[in-house]
């Protein structure tokens, strides 16, 4: 539940434990997953074009882990939090 104090949106204690924690995983797939068809087939998800994944976004992102992958790629680009892969890629190296 939202509250509105002062022109302030607040999150109350119920809502944020209801909010999903997602899975810190699904950004380092983002790292090594490969696009499996189209035009982009073999371009590592994190590297398609912007206008790519709009395409996605109106059309409709594909069912399962792909989908999610992109979807997930769309929402990084969409707010400019690549910089967060590029500092997960340095700290998942051996």
């Amino acid at each position: 539940m939202l509250r509105v104090r002062g022109g302030v949106t607040k999150l109350t204690r119920k809502a944020m434990d209801e909010q999903p924690h997602g899975n810190p995983d699904l950004l380092k797939e983002l790292l090594h997953y490969q696009m499996p068809y189209g035009k982009y087939k073999g371009q590592l998800i994190r590297n398609l074009p912007m206008y790519y994944l709009e395409w996605f976004a109106r059309k409709g992102f594909p069912a399962g882990k792909l989908g999610t992958l992109l979807q997930t790629m769309y929402d990084i680009k969409l707010n400019g939090l690549e910089y967060l892969l590029d500092g997960l890629g340095a700290t998942s190296k051996p």
